[in-house]
């Protein structure tokens, strides 16, 4: 339509105005989208201040913040990655999902990396403290993330379109979640460990 307008704003009709409701609703579903990405960025910033910010008190070590937010970088590319694989467009619903995975996944991560670090002042070993805590943690990480998938699981039963999809999304990223935390967040907790140990 935008392209129709063209030609008769090129011979001097300045008020020619593209309007209607596919244009609106497209206008609309972009500034939700750009919105969206600015609720991300956000929403990571705000839990990466708090996380560094809370074991630079608590341990003197901002790296360690670091270290538990960053599985929610790769909870939100998996979950988008696999939105667009399987089909699942975005929508004013389903763009919502990332900055909720990344409020939600950090709390798994807080809870493995302070399981881990009460587990090593009792096992001084950093990979025998890790499967300590992953083995205690992780069993009562999985039982929140059964409830919680059950919850968005049941979405996708919803005769509406786009709140079924959210249901389906919610119910991966949660999924994607709890993976991140039992399987990256050990390995950069061990990483983390072994580079202080050096270093100190």
């Amino acid at each position: 339509m935008e392209q129709a307008a063209k030609p008769l704003k090129d011979r001097g009709l300045e008020s020619v105005t593209v309007t209607g409701g596919p244009i609106v609703r497209h206008q609309m579903f972009e500034s939700i989208n750009r919105g969206q990405v600015n609720s991300i960025l956000i929403t990571f910033l705000i839990s990466l201040a708090i996380l560094t910010g809370l074991y630079f008190y608590m341990r003197g070590s901002t790296v360690l913040g670091l270290v538990a937010a960053s599985p929610l970088v790769l909870v939100v590319i998996w979950t988008l990655g696999s939105m667009y694989f399987l089909g699942i467009p975005l929508n004013p619903v389903t763009v919502t999902i990332a900055a909720i995975m990344v409020g939600l996944g950090v709390d798994y991560s807080i809870h493995l990396t302070q399981r881990y670090l009460e587990d090593f002042e009792r096992i001084e070993r950093p990979e025998c403290a890790l499967c300590a805590s992953v083995g205690h943690t992780g069993s009562a990480l999985f039982g929140s993330v059964i409830t919680t998938i059950s919850g968005f699981a049941v979405l996708s039963f919803a005769i509406i379109p786009p709140l079924a999809q959210f249901g389906q999304v919610g119910a991966l990223g949660i999924f994607f979640a709890f993976l991140a935390s039992v399987l990256v967040l050990p390995t950069f907790l061990l990483y983390w460990k072994r580079r202080a140990e050096k270093s100190s």
